[in-house]
């Protein structure tokens, strides 16, 4: 995409875990609107939490295009990745703080069900 003249990486959104469950159960309630996805939030909350065993494999790279691969396992609340800020549910916090759309990179995040997270730029 274009941004002031500049091409930068343009997604929106790769979620997976529980939110992406709450994505794919919304799409059986599309005659509430948008509102669906509140229903979906609401449904899922109230029935047991499914765990999640996630696994990102990545190479970072430097700026002399150099990296190790790195490899990360842990049972998860959701996973996001996108190069944009994202609020919370609650509004008040950031998932992705560190995230710009101008910086071409993408920003993962691993959140468990203690609400810990892990962010990686």
């Amino acid at each position: 995409v274009k941004l002031n003249s500049e091409t930068v990486l343009a997604t929106t959104m790769l979620l997976w875990g529980f939110m992406g469950d709450v994505i794919n159960s919304a799409d059986r309630f599309r005659l509430f609107g948008p509102s669906r996805f509140a229903v979906a939030f609401l449904g899922k909350i109230i029935t047991p939490v499914k765990e999640h065993r996630m696994r990102v494999q990545y190479s970072p790279v430097d700026e002399n295009g150099e990296g190790d691969p790195i490899d990360l396992e842990m049972d998860a609340q959701s996973i996001y990745v996108c190069n944009h800020p994202v609020a919370s549910v609650d509004g008040e916090s950031m998932i992705t703080s560190k995230a710009k759309i101008n910086d071409g990179c993408l920003t993962i995040v691993m959140k468990d069900w203690k609400g810990r997270k892990l962010a990686i730029q």
